[in-house]
């Protein structure tokens, strides 16, 4: 049997690379699991701080419409909130206010949306026209505000 030694080294040679395709298959199987796994909790970790986020919020989504008074008469407004923060201030109705003070009092809408809160300072120069359109907002952001 002059074979033998060559049948017992072939032999052996497909038991090792059967043993490699083996582990190796073992060894993706792994890491698609981990790979799985990680996925799965951040997706977890995402909807624990959105549902955070939620509870935490300051108000109700939706549209909400205030009114306060300026130093040419009423100012409407209409806030918007998504996700419980303030998204957008739109002054729809402000037509017995002088445009350019109007224009400067407009400067705290961006201020306000960025804090997420009314608490900001009038803007010097537009005293009136500031303090009605805070006080159109602060009135919509009341109908907003969770109870």
């Amino acid at each position: 049997m002059k074979y033998t030694g060559t049948v017992v080294k072939t032999i052996s040679l497909l038991l090792v690379i059967g043993s490699l395709i083996f582990y190796q298959n073992i060894a993706q199987s792994r890491a698609d699991y981990k790979a799985a796994v990680r996925a799965q909790i951040k997706a977890e970790e995402k909807a624990r701080r959105e549902s955070a986020k939620k509870a935490s919020a300051k108000y109700r989504d939706g549209v909400y419409e205030g009114e306060g008074f300026g130093f040419g008469g009423e100012i409407m407004v209409r806030v918007t909130i998504t996700d419980g923060e303030i998204y957008t201030i739109d002054a729809y109705e402000h037509s017995g206010e002088d445009e350019e003070y109007f224009r400067l009092a407009l400067g705290m809408v961006d201020e306000i949306i960025d804090a997420n809160d009314p608490s900001v300072d009038v803007v010097t120069g537009s005293t009136f026209s500031s303090e009605g359109l805070l006080e159109a907002i602060k009135d919509a952001l009341g109908k907003a505000t969770k109870k």
